[in-house]
Protein backbone atom coordinates (compact mmCIF):
# COMPACT_ATOMS: atom_id res chain seq x y z
CA UNK A 1 0.00 0.00 0.00
CA UNK A 2 1.14 3.53 -0.81
CA UNK A 3 0.39 5.79 2.16
CA UNK A 4 0.33 9.57 1.83
CA UNK A 5 1.23 11.58 4.95
CA UNK A 6 -0.29 15.06 4.70
CA UNK A 7 -0.29 18.12 6.93
CA UNK A 8 -1.71 21.63 6.81
CA UNK A 9 0.10 23.15 9.80
CA UNK A 10 3.52 21.57 10.38
CA UNK A 11 3.74 22.76 14.02
CA UNK A 12 7.35 22.85 15.21
CA UNK A 13 6.38 21.22 18.50
CA UNK A 14 5.20 18.13 16.59
CA UNK A 15 8.36 17.63 14.53
CA UNK A 16 9.85 14.87 16.73
CA UNK A 17 6.47 13.19 17.16
CA UNK A 18 5.87 13.14 13.40
CA UNK A 19 9.34 11.77 12.69
CA UNK A 20 8.77 9.02 15.22
CA UNK A 21 5.42 8.12 13.61
CA UNK A 22 7.06 7.97 10.18
CA UNK A 23 9.74 5.67 11.59
CA UNK A 24 7.07 3.29 12.94
CA UNK A 25 4.88 3.45 9.81
CA UNK A 26 7.85 2.60 7.62
CA UNK A 27 8.18 -0.69 9.48
CA UNK A 28 4.63 -1.88 8.81
CA UNK A 29 4.69 -4.95 6.55
CA UNK A 30 1.90 -3.74 4.26
CA UNK A 31 3.47 -0.35 3.54
CA UNK A 32 5.13 -0.30 0.11
CA UNK A 33 5.94 3.40 0.19
CA UNK A 34 5.44 6.50 2.30
CA UNK A 35 4.74 9.70 0.39
CA UNK A 36 5.21 12.62 2.75
CA UNK A 37 4.36 16.29 2.38
CA UNK A 38 7.19 18.51 3.58
CA UNK A 39 7.25 22.28 4.06
CA UNK A 40 10.05 24.73 4.88
CA UNK A 41 12.42 21.86 5.77
CA UNK A 42 10.12 20.47 8.47
CA UNK A 43 11.53 17.01 7.82
CA UNK A 44 15.23 17.72 7.53
CA UNK A 45 16.42 14.27 6.48
CA UNK A 46 15.18 11.07 4.92
CA UNK A 47 14.51 8.13 7.21
CA UNK A 48 14.40 5.32 4.64
CA UNK A 49 14.51 4.34 0.96
CA UNK A 50 10.73 3.89 0.77
CA UNK A 51 10.05 7.47 1.84
CA UNK A 52 9.59 10.21 -0.73
CA UNK A 53 9.07 13.85 0.24
CA UNK A 54 6.92 16.32 -1.68
CA UNK A 55 7.57 19.96 -0.89
CA UNK A 56 4.52 22.17 -0.54
CA UNK A 57 4.10 25.79 0.48
CA UNK A 58 1.76 26.46 3.38
CA UNK A 59 0.35 29.80 4.46
CA UNK A 60 0.55 30.95 8.09
CA UNK A 61 -0.38 34.01 10.15
CA UNK A 62 -0.06 34.81 13.85
CA UNK A 63 -3.47 36.54 13.82
CA UNK A 64 -6.39 34.14 14.29
CA UNK A 65 -8.67 35.53 11.57
CA UNK A 66 -5.94 35.63 8.93
CA UNK A 67 -4.74 32.19 9.94
CA UNK A 68 -8.18 30.78 9.08
CA UNK A 69 -7.86 32.36 5.65
CA UNK A 70 -4.34 30.93 5.35
CA UNK A 71 -5.60 27.45 6.17
CA UNK A 72 -8.09 27.59 3.28
CA UNK A 73 -5.29 28.67 0.94
CA UNK A 74 -3.18 25.80 2.24
CA UNK A 75 -6.10 23.44 1.59
CA UNK A 76 -6.05 24.50 -2.07
CA UNK A 77 -2.33 23.75 -2.25
CA UNK A 78 -2.81 20.30 -0.69
CA UNK A 79 -5.70 19.43 -3.04
CA UNK A 80 -3.70 20.51 -6.09
CA UNK A 81 -0.65 18.51 -4.95
CA UNK A 82 -2.72 15.38 -4.31
CA UNK A 83 -3.87 15.33 -7.96
CA UNK A 84 -0.33 14.46 -9.05
CA UNK A 85 0.43 11.76 -6.47
CA UNK A 86 -0.62 8.11 -6.56
CA UNK A 87 -1.63 6.81 -3.15
CA UNK A 88 -4.14 4.43 -1.55
CA UNK A 89 -4.85 6.17 1.76
CA UNK A 90 -3.96 9.51 3.33
CA UNK A 91 -3.14 10.30 6.95
CA UNK A 92 -3.24 13.90 8.16
CA UNK A 93 -0.80 14.39 11.05
CA UNK A 94 -2.39 17.78 11.75
CA UNK A 95 -5.34 19.59 10.18
CA UNK A 96 -7.52 22.65 10.62
CA UNK A 97 -11.07 21.81 11.70
CA UNK A 98 -12.73 24.51 9.56
CA UNK A 99 -10.59 24.29 6.43
CA UNK A 100 -10.83 20.51 6.29
CA UNK A 101 -14.56 20.79 5.49
CA UNK A 102 -13.36 22.16 2.13
CA UNK A 103 -10.17 20.11 1.84
CA UNK A 104 -11.83 16.72 2.13
CA UNK A 105 -13.92 17.45 -1.02
CA UNK A 106 -10.75 17.18 -3.07
CA UNK A 107 -9.64 13.82 -1.65
CA UNK A 108 -11.40 10.68 -2.87
CA UNK A 109 -9.30 8.08 -1.02
CA UNK A 110 -9.79 6.95 2.62
CA UNK A 111 -8.72 9.63 5.10
CA UNK A 112 -7.37 9.32 8.67
CA UNK A 113 -7.13 12.40 10.89
CA UNK A 114 -4.85 12.69 13.92
CA UNK A 115 -6.60 14.75 16.59
CA UNK A 116 -4.49 17.01 18.82
CA UNK A 117 -6.21 20.18 20.03
CA UNK A 118 -8.92 19.77 17.38
CA UNK A 119 -11.26 18.00 19.79
CA UNK A 120 -10.94 20.88 22.25
CA UNK A 121 -11.91 23.33 19.49
CA UNK A 122 -15.21 21.52 19.02
CA UNK A 123 -16.57 23.39 22.04
CA UNK A 124 -16.92 26.23 19.52
CA UNK A 125 -20.36 25.81 17.90
CA UNK A 126 -19.17 27.04 14.49
CA UNK A 127 -16.25 24.63 14.34
CA UNK A 128 -18.52 21.84 15.54
CA UNK A 129 -21.00 22.62 12.74
CA UNK A 130 -18.32 22.29 10.05
CA UNK A 131 -16.82 19.22 11.72
CA UNK A 132 -20.18 17.45 11.56
CA UNK A 133 -20.27 17.90 7.77
CA UNK A 134 -17.43 15.40 7.38
CA UNK A 135 -17.00 13.59 10.71
CA UNK A 136 -18.50 10.32 9.43
CA UNK A 137 -16.81 10.51 6.03
CA UNK A 138 -13.29 10.18 7.48
CA UNK A 139 -11.54 8.15 10.19
CA UNK A 140 -10.22 9.60 13.43
CA UNK A 141 -7.12 8.72 15.47
CA UNK A 142 -6.98 9.87 19.11
CA UNK A 143 -4.55 9.26 21.98
CA UNK A 144 -6.94 8.26 24.78
CA UNK A 145 -10.29 6.54 25.29
CA UNK A 146 -11.93 9.58 26.93
CA UNK A 147 -11.30 11.53 23.70
CA UNK A 148 -12.85 8.71 21.66
CA UNK A 149 -15.89 8.75 23.97
CA UNK A 150 -16.26 12.49 23.43
CA UNK A 151 -16.28 12.14 19.63
CA UNK A 152 -18.85 9.35 19.86
CA UNK A 153 -21.08 11.57 22.00
CA UNK A 154 -20.89 14.20 19.26
CA UNK A 155 -22.24 11.65 16.79
CA UNK A 156 -19.11 10.14 15.24
CA UNK A 157 -19.56 6.49 14.28
CA UNK A 158 -17.71 4.39 16.87
CA UNK A 159 -16.18 2.28 14.09
CA UNK A 160 -14.48 5.39 12.70
CA UNK A 161 -12.59 6.32 15.88
CA UNK A 162 -9.31 4.57 16.75
CA UNK A 163 -7.14 4.87 19.85
CA UNK A 164 -3.37 4.99 19.40
CA UNK A 165 -0.84 5.02 22.23
CA UNK A 166 1.10 8.27 22.08
CA UNK A 167 4.70 7.68 20.91
CA UNK A 168 7.35 8.63 23.45
CA UNK A 169 10.38 10.88 23.03
CA UNK A 170 13.82 9.60 23.94
CA UNK A 171 13.77 8.54 27.61
CA UNK A 172 16.33 10.50 29.65
CA UNK A 173 18.32 8.84 32.47
CA UNK A 174 16.92 9.07 35.99
CA UNK A 175 18.40 11.92 38.04
CA UNK A 176 18.15 12.15 41.83
CA UNK A 177 16.64 15.49 42.86
CA UNK A 178 17.58 17.08 46.17
CA UNK A 179 15.42 20.21 46.15
CA UNK A 180 11.66 20.62 46.01
CA UNK A 181 11.03 22.22 42.63
CA UNK A 182 7.83 21.86 40.63
CA UNK A 183 7.33 22.99 37.05
CA UNK A 184 4.33 23.87 34.87
CA UNK A 185 5.66 24.47 31.37
CA UNK A 186 2.52 23.72 29.33
CA UNK A 187 1.35 26.35 26.85
CA UNK A 188 -2.25 26.06 28.05
CA UNK A 189 -1.75 27.13 31.68
CA UNK A 190 -4.70 28.89 33.32
CA UNK A 191 -3.66 32.54 33.80
CA UNK A 192 -6.36 33.10 36.41
CA UNK A 193 -5.06 30.18 38.45
CA UNK A 194 -1.50 31.52 38.17
CA UNK A 195 -2.66 34.84 39.63
CA UNK A 196 -4.31 32.96 42.50
CA UNK A 197 -1.06 31.08 43.16
CA UNK A 198 0.91 34.33 43.33
CA UNK A 199 -1.62 36.01 45.61
CA UNK A 200 -1.86 33.05 47.99
CA UNK A 201 1.92 32.76 48.31
CA UNK A 202 2.21 36.49 48.98
CA UNK A 203 -0.29 36.09 51.81
CA UNK A 204 0.95 32.84 53.38
CA UNK A 205 4.61 32.29 52.30
CA UNK A 206 3.93 28.55 52.47
CA UNK A 207 6.26 27.75 49.57
CA UNK A 208 9.05 29.93 50.93
CA UNK A 209 8.75 28.46 54.44
CA UNK A 210 8.95 24.93 53.03
CA UNK A 211 11.83 25.71 50.64
CA UNK A 212 9.66 24.95 47.58
CA UNK A 213 10.12 26.59 44.20
CA UNK A 214 7.57 26.76 41.37
CA UNK A 215 8.57 27.40 37.74
CA UNK A 216 5.53 28.29 35.61
CA UNK A 217 5.07 29.30 32.00
CA UNK A 218 2.74 32.27 31.53
CA UNK A 219 1.57 34.67 28.83
CA UNK A 220 1.31 37.58 31.28
CA UNK A 221 4.05 39.81 32.69
CA UNK A 222 4.02 40.01 36.50
CA UNK A 223 6.21 42.77 37.94
CA UNK A 224 6.55 41.68 41.57
CA UNK A 225 6.81 38.03 42.51
CA UNK A 226 7.51 36.04 45.68
CA UNK A 227 11.04 34.59 45.65
CA UNK A 228 9.59 31.07 45.54
CA UNK A 229 7.98 31.65 42.11
CA UNK A 230 9.71 31.87 38.73
CA UNK A 231 7.50 32.81 35.78
CA UNK A 232 8.63 32.20 32.21
CA UNK A 233 7.02 34.09 29.34
CA UNK A 234 9.58 33.45 26.61
CA UNK A 235 10.21 30.58 24.23
CA UNK A 236 12.16 27.75 25.85
CA UNK A 237 14.91 26.08 23.86
CA UNK A 238 14.98 22.29 23.86
CA UNK A 239 17.99 22.40 26.21
CA UNK A 240 16.19 24.68 28.69
CA UNK A 241 13.05 22.58 28.56
CA UNK A 242 14.98 19.36 29.23
CA UNK A 243 16.94 21.03 32.05
CA UNK A 244 13.79 22.06 33.91
CA UNK A 245 12.31 18.58 33.59
CA UNK A 246 15.50 16.85 34.71
CA UNK A 247 15.87 19.03 37.83
CA UNK A 248 12.21 19.10 38.89
CA UNK A 249 10.63 16.99 41.56
CA UNK A 250 7.20 17.04 39.98
CA UNK A 251 5.08 18.53 37.20
CA UNK A 252 2.04 20.72 37.80
CA UNK A 253 -0.87 20.52 35.35
CA UNK A 254 -2.51 23.94 35.66
CA UNK A 255 -4.88 23.78 32.71
CA UNK A 256 -8.18 25.71 32.65
CA UNK A 257 -11.57 24.04 32.86
CA UNK A 258 -12.10 24.26 29.08
CA UNK A 259 -9.04 21.99 28.51
CA UNK A 260 -11.40 19.05 28.23
CA UNK A 261 -10.98 16.70 25.32
CA UNK A 262 -7.32 16.58 24.43
CA UNK A 263 -4.07 14.91 25.41
CA UNK A 264 -1.21 16.63 27.23
CA UNK A 265 2.38 16.58 26.01
CA UNK A 266 3.53 18.13 29.30
CA UNK A 267 1.99 15.26 31.24
CA UNK A 268 3.57 12.71 28.91
CA UNK A 269 6.97 14.38 29.37
CA UNK A 270 6.47 14.21 33.14
CA UNK A 271 6.16 10.42 33.06
CA UNK A 272 9.08 10.06 30.63
CA UNK A 273 11.20 11.93 33.19
CA UNK A 274 9.85 9.93 36.16
CA UNK A 275 8.15 12.94 37.74
CA UNK A 276 5.09 12.97 39.97
CA UNK A 277 2.11 14.70 38.35
CA UNK A 278 -0.01 17.12 40.38
CA UNK A 279 -3.06 18.32 38.45
CA UNK A 280 -6.48 19.90 38.78
CA UNK A 281 -9.08 17.22 39.32
CA UNK A 282 -11.51 18.77 36.81
CA UNK A 283 -9.10 18.22 33.88
CA UNK A 284 -10.03 14.93 32.10
CA UNK A 285 -6.49 14.01 31.00
CA UNK A 286 -5.31 14.28 34.63
CA UNK A 287 -8.03 11.89 35.78
CA UNK A 288 -7.21 9.61 32.84
CA UNK A 289 -3.60 9.22 34.05
CA UNK A 290 -4.75 9.02 37.69
CA UNK A 291 -6.93 6.04 36.82
CA UNK A 292 -4.08 4.28 35.00
CA UNK A 293 -1.19 5.24 37.31
CA UNK A 294 -2.62 6.18 40.73
CA UNK A 295 0.75 5.88 42.52
CA UNK A 296 2.25 8.70 40.46
CA UNK A 297 -0.62 11.19 40.14
CA UNK A 298 -2.08 13.61 42.68
CA UNK A 299 -5.09 15.88 42.16
CA UNK A 300 -6.08 19.12 43.85
CA UNK A 301 -9.16 21.33 43.89
CA UNK A 302 -8.12 24.80 45.03
CA UNK A 303 -4.83 26.66 45.49
CA UNK A 304 -4.85 26.01 49.25
CA UNK A 305 -5.26 22.29 48.59
CA UNK A 306 -2.33 22.37 46.16
CA UNK A 307 -0.02 24.20 48.59
CA UNK A 308 -0.94 21.86 51.45
CA UNK A 309 -0.06 18.82 49.34
CA UNK A 310 3.19 20.30 48.04
CA UNK A 311 4.36 21.09 51.57
CA UNK A 312 4.16 17.43 52.67
CA UNK A 313 5.03 15.65 49.41
CA UNK A 314 8.20 13.53 49.49
CA UNK A 315 10.72 13.98 46.69
CA UNK A 316 11.93 11.18 44.41
CA UNK A 317 8.78 9.12 44.93
CA UNK A 318 8.06 7.97 41.35
CA UNK A 319 7.10 4.30 41.33
CA UNK A 320 9.39 2.21 39.09
CA UNK A 321 6.75 -0.45 38.40
CA UNK A 322 4.48 2.30 37.15
CA UNK A 323 7.28 3.59 34.94
CA UNK A 324 7.86 0.15 33.40
CA UNK A 325 4.12 -0.25 32.74
CA UNK A 326 3.99 3.21 31.15
CA UNK A 327 6.89 2.38 28.82
CA UNK A 328 5.24 -0.86 27.74
CA UNK A 329 1.90 0.79 26.91
CA UNK A 330 3.65 3.39 24.75
CA UNK A 331 6.28 1.16 23.19
CA UNK A 332 6.99 1.22 19.45
CA UNK A 333 5.95 -2.41 19.16
CA UNK A 334 2.52 -1.72 20.69
CA UNK A 335 2.03 1.32 18.45
CA UNK A 336 3.07 -0.67 15.37
CA UNK A 337 0.42 -3.31 16.11
CA UNK A 338 -2.21 -0.62 16.68
CA UNK A 339 -1.40 1.11 13.37
CA UNK A 340 -1.59 -2.24 11.59
CA UNK A 341 -5.12 -2.71 12.92
CA UNK A 342 -6.14 0.88 12.14
CA UNK A 343 -4.85 1.10 8.57
CA UNK A 344 -5.43 -2.42 7.31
Amino acid sequence: MKLLIADTKFPVGHRNLNKHLLYILLRLKNIDALKVFNSHGFYDKKIGDRVRYYNIFIFKSKKAYWDYCCQFLTALVVIWRCFFIRYDKVVFFTFDTLAFSFLRLGILKPVYLFHHNNTDHLQNKYKLFFFKTYMNRVNHIVFADFIKDYLIRLGVDEKRVFILSHPLPEIPPAIKVTKKKYIALGHANDEKLICELIEYEEQTHILENNDIQLVIRTEVNHEKLPSSLILINHYLSQEEYEYYYSTANGVLILYPVHFKNRFSGALLDAFCNRKIVIGKEDVPVVNYFLGKYPKCCITFQKVKDLFDKLSVLDINTFDEQTFDSFLQVHSDEVIRRQLDEILF
